[in-house]
């Protein structure tokens, strides 16, 4: 075969292949972005589902608050001589106000006086219901109650003449096909109400008729509640449903909601656009038939320099080569040049990034090499943690045992985390270190201030930097003696006798930012008992948060260090760090624990 027999054939089938590898990509990736964005619109839907089912249940409280204080029911209630049938006319009167589906009220035994929607009913005992119960003992209450083929969202409220109760209003709403058709369009989605094994409401979907309500049963049943969306077919329309509990529904109600888009309507623009590529690629093959051959002479030599261009691309050559040759051919060899251009740079970029990588990864590894790997002390039972928030942290711990008995105890954080933080935790660590050792006979006051003046002298003067530490030096002695300098946060100290936790502060100040803390730095004394727990810790514990923006506090981990009274020193800490961790699931700041428990020894 000539070889511009060959190029042509070859650029035929390679554009066929394009073509044909193009339109199946693009009809995947519409397809996934369909279902992607349809996945996303059923997520939000869901929450405007919820959100407006809990407009509606608002709008009940509202009106079962005007209710409860409708003079006139008030009156008819509190009334001994008022008779069934004007207690039930004013029912009537309320509920045709209200335009609600059901409207009752009962003694304050509980016992009912009249039902607006039964008004044959009268006398009976629903003191027992769950509603009616928590409304005469907390003022009101929201509830669901079925009626054979009926549900009802109700609330319940208090009916009371000053402090005393003389009974109870229920107002209700259907939860019907109205209901569901009101939710379906405001969403724009389908909407069924299901409770237990039966749809008990269902808004409209693609047709103008209602499907029938068993094949929509199975196909919910066939699909697992929570977050998970799946595809369904109904009526020979697919859809992609979700399904899940009501919100602030009892679980024994067994009542859920399962909402439906049509996977159909969203790829029929997509399956358009195929069917246009399809008919685009033919014609392409159709002119590129002829093309080629005119082509295919002008192409062999500059299509040769192209090759040889990028052969030694992937030989690492990173030059740049100007191709001449047609329009396309230069536009081709500019971006290819343009190409050559950012994996030069990527290549710069991509060395650099595994630099830096490998040096915060030893950054880390030096950093929790410095911790002490087992805490020894005598008459001291210890269990400690430091987790940072990135590679490298600046929360500080350390125990260091003494000849003489008893040992040192250093808790800080740096402000901010990372790898500048990191350094000023290691200068902290080396420091208080050195001078622990150097110094035995010190008072923490002392070392705080020596550690101080390091502190100032390198971060302030030598590195340029603003950061501060938090910082606390302890001296624990075997006879339980814990003298204490330096500010951080409060020491949580768990008293085995009483079980309760008592708060004490650490008087002083910041370190690293004035050149003498003399004046402001302390010594203060804490007396341990036997089995007296002290819990230092770092603002990582206390203030994380949690999903509501709540932060845990002190308060709740002074609760939970007491519900671990007659715990030992590690079952203690490994609670709290369980707790830690449920509580905020992302860690925003490094967290450091460090629980011991005075023991005792020889002379206690």
């Amino acid at each position: 075969m000539r070889f511009r027999t060959a190029i042509t054939l070859t650029i035929l089938l390679a554009l066929a292949a394009a073509l044909l590898a193009t339109v199946a990509v693009v009809s995947v990736v519409l397809d996934r972005a369909a279902r992607h964005e349809l996945t996303a619109e059923l997520a939000r839907d869901r929450e405007a589902l919820v959100d407006m089912l809990r407009y509606r249940s608002s709008l009940h409280r509202a009106e079962s608050r005007v209710l409860a204080d409708e003079p006139r029911l008030k009156a008819v209630v509190s009334t001994e001589d008022v008779t069934s049938a004007t207690i039930l006319g004013v029912l009537s009167d309320l509920r045709r106000a209200l335009r609600c589906d059901l409207l009752l009220i009962t003694d304050r035994e509980g016992h009912l006086i009249a039902d607006a929607l039964h008004p044959e009913a009268q006398g009976g005992n629903l003191a027992d219901n769950p509603a009616i119960a928590a409304a005469l003992g907390s003022g009101e209450a929201e509830d669901v109650w079925s009626d054979g083929a009926q549900v009802f969202a109700v609330h319940a409220r208090r009916l009371s003449f000053g402090a005393t109760t003389v009974g109870v209003v229920v107002v209700g709403y259907r939860m019907d096909d109205a209901l569901a058709e009101s939710l379906g369009k405001h969403l724009g989605a389908g909407v069924a109400l299901i409770q237990d094994r039966q749809v008990i409401a269902t808004s409209r979907f693609e047709s103008t008729a209602l499907l029938d309500r068993r094949q929509l049963l199975s196909a919910v049943d066939a699909v697992a509640q929570g977050d998970s969306v799946q595809e369904v077919h109904l009526d020979g329309v697919r859809y992609l449903m979700t399904q899940a509990p009501l919100p602030e529904i009892r679980p024994e109600q067994k009542l859920r909601y399962a909402m439906f888009l049509s996977l159909d309507r969203a790829l029929a623009p997509a399956q358009r656009l195929i069917h246009i590529l399809y008919g685009v690629a033919a014609v392409a093959l159709a002119l590129a038939l002829v093309a080629a051959a005119s082509l295919s002479r002008r192409l062999v030599r500059p299509v040769d320099e192209l090759v040889a261009f990028a052969q030694r691309i992937a030989a690492g050559d990173l030059k740049p080569a100007r191709v001449d040759g047609l329009r396309e051919v230069r536009t081709l060899s500019r971006a290819m040049d343009q190409m050559v251009e950012e994996l030069a740079v990527s290549r710069v970029q991509v060395a650099e990034k595994t630099r830096l990588a490998k040096e915060m990864e030893i950054a880390e590894r030096i950093q929790l090499s410095i911790l002490p790997r087992q805490i020894e002390v005598n008459g001291l039972a210890c269990a400690a943690t430091m987790i940072p928030a990135t590679e490298v942290g600046g929360d500080f711990y350390d125990v260091i045992p003494c000849e003489e008995g008893g040992c040192w105890i250093g808790v800080g954080d740096v402000a901010g985390h990372g790898l500048p933080a990191g350094l000023v935790m290691l200068m902290l660590q080396s420091a208080f270190a050195s001078l622990a050792g150097a110094l035995p006979a010190a008072t923490p006051r002392q070392v705080v201030v020596l550690l101080n003046r390091i502190l100032f002298e390198n971060v302030r003067n030598r590195l340029g930097s603003d950061e501060h530490v938090t910082f606390t030096a302890f001296r624990y002695f075997p006879d339980g003696k814990v003298v204490f300098a330096g500010a951080h946060e409060s020491i949580v100290v768990l008293r085995r006798q009483t079980g309760s936790c008592e708060l004490i502060e650490t008087p002083g100040t910041w370190l690293g930012v004035v050149p003498n803390v003399e004046s402001a730095t302390t010594d203060s004394t804490i007396q341990l008992a036997v089995g007296d727990v002290m819990v230092l810790y770092t603002d990582g514990v206390t203030e994380a948060m949690n999903a509501a923006r709540q932060q845990l506090g002190i308060d709740r981990l002074c609760a939970e260090v007491e519900a671990c009274a007659g715990h030992s020193a590690a079952e203690l800490h490994a609670h709290l760090m369980t707790v830690v961790r449920s509580f905020s699931a992302t860690q925003t700041d490094d967290i450091t624990l460090l629980v011991v428990c005075h023991e005792g020894g020889h002379g206690n």
